[in-house]
């Protein structure tokens, strides 16, 4: 399905961030739900980790990970990915395989490790990390954007880093902090049923704050990255192309088009 010509090994060399975004583009919505431009951001701040063997960790499957497992295979690495939809990860298994694999000449099972369980969780959670003796490289939150998973997933990475290291995240702009009342009600709205009121105590400060504040509190030096994605969004063709899409979810107040410039914020902790 994916088995196409992006161009000779050489070209694709000289030009990977084409390579990456045409891969990305072919992939259909549900498993390719992150603008161009923060691909892109996430995908160069990858770049900067050049050694053998680096770690990334993400919780939260989709176009993220081909960018992830492409920087995994260039520095013969691994990524651990969390993703309860098992389907997901083995469809972008199979667009790995096609692709990655047939460039870098290399078995993607062997550099990209699916996890399809909460990341959270005590027995098979991101603490197997521990287990295994890893130290992370790059880590990117993906997952359920609440402030008490954001939280918790931190706290168990920021463990076992593997200094200095980088903190990346999806929909920093967000402010729930126990339930996703946004999401909640897109799910209500398409059976029929009528918006939940506003939860008491379910706000927090904006994730780019918190996580801010918490990596402070953790680590000696914090540098907030100038990420590509602030330059680049706002001509982005992907918030044009699911225009519609993008103005419903805004009236559901799932998208902050005010904060927009903090859906994707990053930073380098040592």
């Amino acid at each position: 399905m994916y088995d196409f010509y992006f161009g000779s090994k050489e070209e694709i060399d000289n030009n990977n961030e084409k390579y990456l975004l045409s891969i990305k583009r072919m992939m259909p919505k549900w498993m390719n739900s992150i603008p161009d431009s923060e691909f892109l951001a996430l995908s160069r701040i990858a770049d900067n980790i050049d050694k053998e063997g680096a770690v990334f960790v993400e919780t939260g499957a989709g176009a993220s990970s081909i960018a992830l497992v492409f920087h995994a295979m260039k520095n013969n690495g691994v990524l651990y990915s969390w993703d309860t939809n098992g389907e997901k990860t083995s469809q972008l298994r199979t667009v790995c395989s096609e692709t990655l694999s047939k460039h870098f000449n290399m078995d993607v099972n062997k550099h990209w490790k699916t996890i399809n369980y909460m990341s959270t969780s005590n027995q098979a959670g991101l603490n197997m990390l521990n287990e295994l003796g890893v130290k992370i490289d790059l880590f990117f939150h993906d997952s359920e954007h609440v402030l008490d998973v954001v939280s918790r997933e931190l706290n168990d990475v920021s463990k076992i880093l593997n200094l200095p290291a980088y903190i990346c995240m999806d929909d920093a702009n967000y402010n729930f902090k126990h339930t996703n009342t946004a999401y909640a009600n897109i799910i209500r709205k398409k059976i029929g049923l009528g918006p939940i009121l506003e939860i008491k105590s379910n706000r927090s400060d904006y994730f780019y704050l918190e996580v801010e504040k918490f990596l402070k509190e953790k680590f000696d030096k914090v540098e907030k990255i100038k990420d590509t994605y602030k330059k680049e969004f706002k001509n982005d063709i992907y918030f044009e192309y699911f225009d519609t899409e993008f103005k419903v979810k805004s009236d559901l107040k799932m998208e902050n088009p005010e904060l927009l410039e903090h859906r994707f914020d990053s930073w380098r902790v040592s």
